[in-house]
């Protein structure tokens, strides 16, 4: 059972920008979701939208990169 969902997806959106993912997938929860909100209207993710039905969802985020096709950086570089 996961306790702490929003460390978990904090780290799950760090992990996925270092290997270059262009979306992950997390557990749905509403603090999750408000960040991802937040996240966004920040700048550093380029959606998130609520996948599934009934008690078991998930909240997939589109990354955001900054640069060319070859050369892209993640917006999100590092998490404290």
């Amino acid at each position: 059972m996961m306790n702490d969902t929003l460390s978990d997806m904090l780290v799950r959106i760090r992990n996925a920008a270092m290997v270059g993912k262009a979306s992950v997938a997390v557990p749905m929860s509403k603090l999750n979701e408000r960040v991802a909100q937040i996240l966004k209207d920040e700048g550093y993710l380029e959606a998130h939208t609520v996948v599934g039905e009934g008690s078991i969802k998930t909240l997939n985020l589109t990354l955001r990169y900054y640069g060319e096709r070859r050369s892209r950086k993640p917006t999100v570089s590092g998490l404290k």
